[in-house]
């Protein structure tokens, strides 16, 4: 029996198929290894700041699994979290108080 042409056979190794979402819990595992839309949740960053960073050196270093796979040690990420300097506080800005003013 023949498959229809309009029908579309998913297979594991399909380069289109939909994964799974990490779930952000897997960064309470130290040895977990975190792909980078995980890495991007935590760090706040996009993927191209962060590969930016770790090219600087101010980033932990990405464990390359392949030519496509690169993850990275949740214990690495956390303690790099762990180690940045809190940003400044920021001031509320002034309002004026002209009578001028208009809103």
């Amino acid at each position: 029996m023949e498959t229809p042409a309009n029908t579309h056979t998913d297979t594991s190794n399909s380069p289109n198929r939909q994964r799974a979402p990490q779930p952000i819990d897997a960064a309470t595992n130290p040895d977990a290894l975190l792909n980078v839309d995980t890495v991007k949740a935590l760090a706040g960053f996009g993927r191209s700041k962060i590969y930016a960073l770790e090219a600087e050196g101010r980033f932990p270093q990405a464990v390359r699994m392949g030519t496509r796979c690169t993850r990275w040690r949740a214990g690495d990420i956390t303690d790099w979290l762990k180690a940045q300097k809190p940003s400044a506080p920021t001031t509320k800005a002034t309002v004026a108080t002209s009578p001028k003013a208009r809103w």
